[in-house]
């Protein structure tokens, strides 16, 4: 098993290669039959997560904490957002992201780390070395995704806002706590080490590009 492990290792290209065919073909599925594939869009995400965790190559101790409390925290953020509405605004989530609890889906706190880990990896390619700019690019980078994602998540039953359209304070909140993810990861002196991190939060960026234009002024 170490064995096969080393291999997909030395591989990201294969790998990148896998996803991108895996999101060319879920594109695709939401032109010609989004009823079918919509409810499998957990295990995309799902998929993500397990993927990050094959080129991880050095998770120690620490980096498995920050993992985890990446994990729980934005899931209980959540909970607490769609419990309250005082965070991101009154929102509920639909059933393609899957399994629930307290209303929110299990993959959730999955996906924030995924996509915290994708532009950690990205940013750690320039010299940020003031850990506020670091955090602060990194937050801007996660409101830009989720700017593409709120025009679309009604449609594809991810997410719906009582008021039909994410307010502002909901991008502030995004910002707040991705911040926070961001500056948590630099102090805590963790390294970037994966390898197709960076790639997986790319491909979800130019996916729900792709999906803004097939879907603009339309309901799947």
């Amino acid at each position: 098993m170490i064995s096969a492990l080393s291999k997909i290792q030395n591989k990201p290209h294969l790998s990148k290669l896998f996803l991108s065919i895996f999101y060319a073909v879920g594109i695709a599925g939401l032109i010609f039959f989004p009823e079918k594939i919509l409810p499998f869009s957990f295990m995309i995400l799902l998929m993500n997560f397990v993927f990050i965790l094959l080129f991880e190559t050095n998770l120690d101790s620490n980096k498995t904490k920050y993992f985890l409390f990446v994990i729980a925290a934005s899931f209980a953020i959540e909970m607490i957002g769609v419990g309250t509405g005082k965070i991101f605004g009154s929102y509920y989530y639909g059933k393609s992201l899957g399994f629930s609890l307290k209303n929110v889906p299990l993959i959730i706190g999955i996906n924030w780390l995924v996509l915290v880990l994708g532009i950690i990896s990205i940013l750690s390619n320039f010299k940020i070395t003031n850990n506020i700019a670091f955090s602060a690019c990194g937050g801007i980078f996660m409101v830009a995704l989720d700017g593409l994602m709120e025009r679309v998540a009604p449609a594809l039953d991810y997410w719906n806002f009582f008021g039909e359209t994410a307010p502002l304070k909901n991008y502030i909140a995004w910002f707040i706590v991705s911040f926070f993810f961001f500056y948590l990861f630099r102090a805590m002196q963790l390294k970037s080490e994966n390898k197709i991190s960076s790639f997986i939060y790319t491909i979800q960026f130019v996916f729900f590009v792709i999906v803004n234009i097939i879907f603009w002024n339309k309901t799947i």
